[in-house]
C-alpha cells in the first residue's frame, strides 16, 4: 500500500467516526428521540377516574336514627323523607335546611298486621304522583306478600282508607324482595322474590303464571 491509499483510507476513517458520533447523538437529543409515556401524567389521570382516589371518596353525615330501616321513599311536594322500619311503621324525617329530625309518632304504625324478622317484615313504601296515597309492600301475620294503600290528608292517615291491592301466597319466609316504585306511567311496579327455600325449589322464576319470581305491575 502506497503513501496516497493509506492517507486516503485514513480520511475515510475519521469520516466514519465522525458521522457514528453524530447519529448517536442526535439519537438522544434529536427529532428522531423516542418520549416514555409521563409516569406523572399517568398518575394524575389515574387521580382523576380512579374511585379509589382519597379526593373522590364521599363522605358520610348520619342525620337520623330509626329501626331496622328497610325502605325510603320522598313524597311529592315535601322535603321530608319518609323511612320504613321493618316492625312495620313509616317514620317521617322532617328537614330543616341541612337538618333532619324523626317525628315522635309514625305516619303509620302496621306492627299489628306484619310479621317480621329475617327477610320478612315492611319492605316497600312508595307515594301516587300527587302525594295523597301511601303504598306500603309487606309480610303479613298470614306469611304471605301484601301491598296496601292509604290516603293521606296533609300529614293524617285518612281513618278507614285503607285498602289491600294483592295478596301473593308464599311457601317460605324468604328472598321476599319487597321493593315498591311509582312509575312515570302512574302503576306500581313490586318485586318479588321466588318464594324461598334455596335454589328456587318451586321454579317460580321460570314460571310466568306464577307471581312469585317476578316484577309485577300493579295498577292502584
Amino acid at each position: 500500500m502506497n503513501t496516497r491509499t493509506r492517507q486516503v483510507a485514513a480520511a475515510a476513517l475519521v469520516v466514519a467516526v465522525v458521522l457514528a458520533v453524530i447519529i448517536f447523538r442526535g439519537r438522544g437529543n434529536g427529532t428522531t428521540k423516542t418520549v416514555a409515556p409521563s409516569t406523572t401524567s399517568s398518575a394524575s389521570s389515574a387521580n382523576t377516574t380512579n374511585p379509589a382516589s382519597p379526593d373522590s371518596v364521599p363522605g358520610l353525615t348520619q342525620i337520623a336514627t330509626v329501626e331496622a330501616p328497610t325502605a325510603m321513599a320522598a313524597r311529592p311536594g315535601d322535603t321530608s323523607l319518609y323511612v320504613a322500619e321493618q316492625v312495620g311503621r313509616v317514620r317521617r324525617l322532617r328537614r330543616a335546611s341541612n337538618n333532619f329530625t324523626v317525628d315522635d309518632a309514625p305516619v303509620i304504625d302496621l306492627s299489628s298486621d306484619v310479621r317480621s324478622g329475617g327477610e320478612q317484615g315492611l319492605l316497600g313504601i312508595a307515594f301516587s304522583a300527587d302525594g295523597a296515597r301511601l303504598y306500603l309492600a309487606f309480610t303479613n301475620r298470614g306469611a304471605d306478600q301484601q301491598v296496601d294503600e292509604v290516603a293521606l290528608d296533609g300529614d293524617r292517615v285518612v281513618d278507614g282508607s285503607r285498602r289491600t291491592l294483592l295478596v301473593v301466597p308464599d311457601f317460605a319466609p324468604n328472598h321476599n324482595g319487597g321493593d315498591l316504585v311509582l312509575g312515570p306511567d302512574g302503576f306500581l311496579y313490586y318485586t318479588m322474590g321466588d318464594g324461598g327455600g334455596a335454589g328456587d325449589p318451586q321454579k317460580s322464576g321460570q314460571n310466568p303464571n306464577d307471581l312469585l319470581g317476578d316484577v309485577l305491575r300493579i295498577d292502584p
